[in-house]
Parts: C-alpha cells; structure tokens; sequence
C-alpha cells in the first residue's frame, strides 16, 4: 500500500501517518516492510515519537526505531550507497568527522575548536575533493607519499 500525504502545516499529517503505520503493525505487517520519507530530521523525530506513542497505546511489539523513517535525502544516500555498493559516496558530516577526528589525534592545530570545525575543515575537505576529482585517491598518496612530501618541502622552499 502506497500513501502520499500533501497538506497545509497543522492539519495532522504526522497523526495520520502515525496512525496508519501502527494499524499496519497491528495487522502484521513487518516493520522492515514500512517506509516513512519526510523532509526534514525535525519532521522525522516528530514522526518516530508519534509513531511510539500508538504503538504503546495499541500494545504492538516493536518501536518507530524498526520502521525506516528517513528524509528525501537519507533515502536518496541510501539507495545509491546500496548501488554502488558503498564504493565512491560517503556524506560530508562523516568526512568532516573523520577529518576532525584525525586533527585532534595528531594535534595539528592550536586554534579554537569552532574555528578548526566552522572553517578549517570544510576547506580541508573541499581541497581533497579538489584532489580526488583529479583521480587521486588515498591509496595513490600512501603508495607516493615520500615523493609528495619532497615535492611539497620544495614548493614551499621555492616560496618561502
């Protein structure tokens, strides 16, 4: 059963959705087999509470955590994580992460922590972006790694 809900804010979208995803709960319908896209993770959260409270007044096993409730967006990465079998896309909040995370442990910088994450990494994430567009990837740096120190100690001679 597919449904497609449009409405002015306030009018109880997110309780008849609510509503709809229990009684599909209640008839046995497995949890895994229900999706819920919305447009923000607001709207998402409001859902999952909605949906957790009918559960608890119907007394249906489970909670809105089994049921997939997810933006456009997080259903779009999904689904092309899945086909492309994780290869090449990974969002920005888990690169930024990553990045920060790797700064910290090498102690890389002795600015502010909202400078290092509002302005540092959204540059340092954008630059390998730059250089993964050109075909290098990680393994290409580790694989030439002595080199590129080499080269870079010389540019920044030349310029110094």
């Amino acid at each position: 059963m597919n449904t497609l809900v449009i409405a002015n804010p306030g009018t109880g979208k997110t309780t008849n959705i609510s509503m709809e995803v229990a009684k599909l709960l209640k008839n046995g319908i497995s949890a895994k087999d229900i999706l819920c896209i919305t447009f923000t993770n607001k709207a998402v959260e409001q859902l999952r509470s909605k949906i957790n409270e009918f559960i608890s007044k119907f007394n249906i096993p489970g909670n809105a955590y089994d049921i997939k409730v997810m933006t456009f967006h997080g259903y779009a990465y999904e689904q092309l994580s899945e086909s492309l079998n994780h290869r090449d896309i990974i969002s920005y909040n888990v690169v930024r992460y990553l990045i920060f995370k790797k700064l910290n442990e090498i102690r890389a910088f002795n600015y502010s922590r909202e400078y290092i994450i509002d302005t540092l990494i959204p540059k340092i994430e954008n630059a390998l972006r730059y250089i993964k567009s050109f075909g290098i990837l990680p393994e290409d740096i580790i694989k030439n790694h002595d080199d590129i120190i080499i080269h870079v100690k010389n540019l920044y001679k030349q310029k110094g």
